[in-house]
């Protein structure tokens, strides 16, 4: 495999299918800088804790049954616990497995990295991504409070966009608000009626115009209220009815 960067299986972690046919890719693919905390042990630790310490990232032992963690995560989002345990970080929009990125962990790792030895890293959960939101390595199994619908990122796969009429969720003063999406801009401002409040929509992270839903004794409820976000704040939800 001359001019092949070897790539070799973690702890159980089956790396194989997720890089597939990439595995044949000439070197050169590789050569983008890789991020710090794949590379640098104390940089991945100090950002996983903050991960742990402000979006719960977790649990430690996915394979557990891990009751009161999923509770936890199904109130937050206001789903069932079913459904919150659908939302990992390997379907998450932030987690990175492109075949330059898993280059960077296995080069990290191969370099001697001692989070071999540590527990979060050698449980055989699921293969190893990159978190773009809180840049450390991350299992796929886990999952965080900052969760994004519409991963994980590989080559020639785009994230999730959200169209007019889906329902979503983002985080609103320490609890979590809901809505349906009424328009999007990608190019260009949206001005939120009745506030001074205006958001910049860009290609990669387009503006939305939320109406915001509350749920009564008799179901969700639409509101006179709408709100902004920009998408890479919002996640994907059920219909509410």
């Amino acid at each position: 495999m001359a001019g092949v960067v070897p790539f070799q299986a973690y702890v159980g972690y089956i790396i194989e299918e997720t890089l597939g046919a990439q595995m044949n890719e000439p070197y050169d693919v590789y050569k983008a800088a890789c991020p710090t905390a794949t590379q640098n042990v104390a940089t991945n630790l100090a950002h996983r804790e903050k991960a742990i310490k402000d979006a719960a990232y977790g649990p430690l032992n996915p394979a557990e049954p891990n009751d009161e963690f999923w509770k936890k995560k199904a109130d937050r989002w206001s789903v069932s616990i079913a459904e919150a345990k659908k939302s990992r970080c390997g379907n998450c929009a932030a987690f990175i497995q492109t075949t330059a990125m898993l280059a960077c962990i296995d080069k990290g790792l191969s370099a001697g990295d001692p989070t071999k030895e540590n527990s979060w890293d050698t449980i055989k959960a699921g293969n190893l991504g990159y978190c773009e939101a809180f840049d450390f390595k991350c299992a796929s199994s886990r999952t965080c409070d900052a969760w994004i619908a519409g991963g994980p990122v590989k080559n020639g796969v785009k994230k999730e966009s959200f169209k007019i009429g889906d329902f979503v969720r983002w985080d609103s003063n320490g609890s979590v608000a809901q809505g349906k999406i009424e328009k999007i801009v990608r190019d260009g401002t949206i001005n939120v009626p009745n506030s001074s409040f205006s958001i910049k929509g860009e290609v990669d992270n387009p503006a939305m115009l939320i109406r915001i839903y509350k749920k009564f004794a008799d179901g969700w409820k639409k509101t006179d209220t709408l709100v902004g976000h920009k998408a890479s704040t919002l996640r994907s939800i059920q219909p509410l009815t």
